[in-house]
This record gives C-alpha cells, sequence and structure tokens, in this order.
C-alpha cells in the first residue's frame, strides 16, 4: 500500500468515526411549535403531537404570529421552526389552554404510567408589555390535572418582574432570583420527578439553562403531590407576550446534543495519531 493510500484510508476512518456519534434519543411526548398559518386565531386549532383536542381561549386575542421566536440553542440545540402564539393587547385576561394525555402517578404509589420516572418540560417565552401593577396580572405558564388543583405553574406577576414556580393556582411561589426583562426571549424547563409517593414528587424550574445540565435549579417544589397531569394553560393576564417552543419529552433538553461515545473518540484519536506517524515517516524518507 501506498503512503498516499495509507493517509488517505486513515483519514476517511477518522472522518467516519467523528460522523457517526450517538445521538440521545428521546420521546416526544407533547410538543407544539404553532406551525400554523399567520394572523388566525388560536382558538380551534389542532397542530402539534401527543394533544387530545385543540386549543380553546377564553376570550379573543391570542393569534398566530409569524416567525418563531429567536433564541440561540431551541429546543434540543436545534433552531426554532413554526410560528409563534401571541397576545398584543396588555389590556385583556385572556387564558389559552389545552388537553393531552394523562402523564404522572396520581393513581397510586408507583403505578401511574410516570411513578418513580422524571419528566421534562420546556418552552420559549417573550414578555413585551405590562398595564397594570396588580398581583394577579401577569404572563402564567401552568400545567395541571383535570381539577386544575394538582400541578405546577410558573412566570412572572406584573407587580414583581422576577421569573417565580409555584403550585395552582400560583400560589406558594419561589422566586429564581432572576429577573424579567421585556421584549426578550426566555427558555424555561422544568423537571418533574414523580417520585410514586403521595406528597413526595419534585418540580425544579431553569431559566435559560445551556446545552449542559446546570448543577443546581433557579427554583424548586418538594414534597409536592403533582398529580396525573393532563393539561396546559399559558395566561396572558393583562400582560402582552409570545409563546413558543413547547415540548414535553422523557429527557433531559439540555442532553440531545450529538454526544460520541468513548469508543468513537478513542478510535478518532488512534485515526489521527495514525495519520500523524504517516506524514512523519514520509518526510523523513524523504529527508533520508
Amino acid at each position: 500500500m501506498s503512503p498516499r493510500i495509507s493517509i488517505f484510508s486513515l483519514v476517511i476512518l477518522v472522518v467516519v468515526n467523528l460522523a457517526t456519534v450517538t445521538q440521545v434519543d428521546a420521546a416526544i411526548l407533547v410538543d407544539e411549535t404553532f406551525t400554523y398559518t399567520a394572523s388566525d386565531p388560536l382558538a380551534g386549532l389542532n397542530g402539534g403531537t401527543g394533544w387530545s383536542g385543540g386549543w380553546l381561549t377564553t376570550t379573543s386575542g391570542p393569534t398566530i404570529l409569524s416567525g418563531s421566536l429567536a433564541y440561540p440553542l431551541g429546543q434540543f440545540g436545534g433552531p426554532s421552526t413554526g410560528n409563534r402564539m401571541g397576545v398584543s393587547d396588555n389590556s385583556i385576561f385572556v387564558n389559552s389552554y389545552r388537553s393531552f394525555s394523562g402523564l404522572g402517578d396520581s393513581s397510586g404509589p408507583g403505578s401511574g404510567p410516570l411513578g418513580g420516572t422524571t419528566l421534562w418540560i420546556s418552552l420559549l417565552i417573550n414578555p413585551i408589555s405590562t398595564s397594570t401593577a396588580s398581583a394577579g396580572d401577569g404572563m402564567l405558564f401552568e400545567v395541571s390535572d383535570s381539577s386544575f388543583s394538582k400541578g405546577f405553574t410558573a412566570g412572572f406577576r406584573n407587580d414583581a418582574l422576577v421569573w417565580m414556580l409555584g403550585s395552582p393556582p400560583f400560589a406558594n411561589e419561589t422566586s429564581t432570583g432572576k429577573s424579567v426583562t421585556l421584549a426578550e426571549t426566555v427558555k424555561l424547563v422544568f423537571r418533574v420527578d414523580f417520585s410514586g409517593d403521595t406528597n413526595d414528587d419534585r418540580v425544579s424550574m431553569y431559566v435559560n439553562p445551556g446545552l449542559t445540565l446546570p448543577g443546581a435549579p433557579d427554583a424548586m417544589l418538594e414534597t409536592h403531590d403533582i398529580g396525573d397531569l393532563s393539561y396546559m394553560f399559558l395566561g396572558n393576564f393583562r400582560a402582552a407576550g409570545d409563546w413558543d417552543e413547547i415540548l414535553v419529552s422523557d429527557e433531559a433538553p439540555f442532553q440531545a446534543a450529538a454526544v460520541p461515545e468513548p469508543s468513537t473518540w478513542a478510535l478518532s484519536m488512534l485515526g489521527m495519531v495514525g495519520v500523524g506517524i504517516c506524514i512523519w515517516r514520509r518526510k523523513w524518507s524523504r529527508c533520508a
């Protein structure tokens, strides 16, 4: 085998090994990227996956807007897609909600579909403007059971522009300590740990995490009964703002970038060392 062919073969080996990195396969349970026609009202739209009905709204106002929210990481590290949903009138009090197949362990310790497991929920949110400073107004994201008494809530109040985590109906709030900046897109990620035991579930909230899991959450609910999650609410309560990229998965959105296995790195390094040795031997033979 000639040195030229040997080097070429090793380069191909390195490229192939780097290309065959292992992808973290996440099961997407529910998603909504608002891939609808711009300017359409949200009410009645029924796209996305994992839902058991179309969007409902308590009043008019929620509308599909052209273009997705701009956020460098997007969900699972990819670019944001589709359009977005927004409420431009900061004087109205409107809730947009939708049901999905129940996810939780409310049927008894360890007997629910997710008893003893973890669920990840994430979305993009862009607060635009507020009209009052009332404690009851703001933007609110809620995931709850059919009784609307279990689950968790997150968002901000107009009288305290700080991202918070609480229980329905936005009670027992815990502050993340991170301020809300109007007209700035934020990624909210929630880790929901179903213990399988009553009042022993846990919700961890991350504000603008990167692609690697932070060491500690920005806020947490502990000794909490999540119940059987089956409804999602997007509340614009005298607060104009946009929503996008809603995702429910069994894998963390931090970890879904391509991750090479150790054996892949070892083969790649071995191939690069081989290329270096071949190049060195060719130069040495020419000088001899």
